[in-house]
């Protein structure tokens, strides 16, 4: 199409255009991979954290001394689970321990009561420890329940604490716990906790010779409290 000029006389008008740029959204500002690398890690841990805030894992026993750290000392007893009552629901599922724990390193461990191979030891640091009580786990590491030593009856002298040296072979005394039916609640208790060092230390060291490469001490022992 051919603009034509316009007529004598009369002027021509002028449009004018004006160009609008609209500025594009703001993008959203993405964290370097390292950061979120490392948000991530930490969220994940905190999650581990609160999931195993009351997890329970057993110590594993030691059957020969070169499982044994040789700056680490030994406790043994017979850590014995009595019976369960047909009414439980899956009996396998659960399990009890004995709850220790050093007053140097504030660390905690538990000692599986079991109804087979009673008699063994677990390995620990030296330290000041302290028998705290017993706890009732799923197999799932969950607690179940706890039953903590009282410190002002007759039984208070088992919460005190006690060191443990380097190379030491510690008797800690013999347990049972049991699951009781107080009906319709069924509960667990720890039927008794007694002293048999000479007995128990014979079978233990009849089952792992390896391991009583010292003279045993027992903390049923006052001399050894009070050492």
């Amino acid at each position: 199409m051919r603009l034509q000029p316009p007529p004598p006389g009369r002027r021509c008008r002028t449009v004018q255009f004006r160009l609008a740029f609209v500025r594009p959204a703001r993008q959203p500002e993405f964290l370097p991979k390292h950061r979120v690398k490392k948000l991530l890690l930490i969220a994940g841990l905190n999650l581990m954290m609160l999931l195993c805030v009351s997890c329970v894992f057993y110590s594993t026993p030691v059957k020969r001394a070169s499982e044994i750290n040789k700056n680490h000392a030994i406790l043994y007893g017979r850590f014995y689970y009595g019976h369960h009552f047909a009414e439980e629901p899956n009996p396998a599922w659960y399990t009890a321990g004995v709850w220790i724990r050093n007053e140097t390193t504030d660390r905690t461990q538990y000692i599986e009561l079991r109804e087979k191979n009673a008699v063994y030891a677990v390995q620990v640091e030296p330290g000041s420890y302290r028998i705290t009580g017993l706890v009732k786990t799923d197999n799932e590491h969950g607690v179940k329940g706890r039953i903590t030593f009282p410190s002002t009856n007759q039984a208070a002298w088992l919460a005190r604490t006690f060191d443990v040296r380097k190379g030491e072979r510690i008797y800690i005394g013999d347990y049972q716990g049991e699951t009781k039916l107080d009906y319709p609640i069924l509960t667990f208790k720890l039927r008794y906790i007694t002293n048999n060092f000479a007995a128990t230390t014979a079978e233990f060291r009849n089952n792992y010779p390896e391991l009583m490469t010292t003279t045993a001490a027992s903390i049923f022992d006052r001399s050894f409290r009070e050492r």
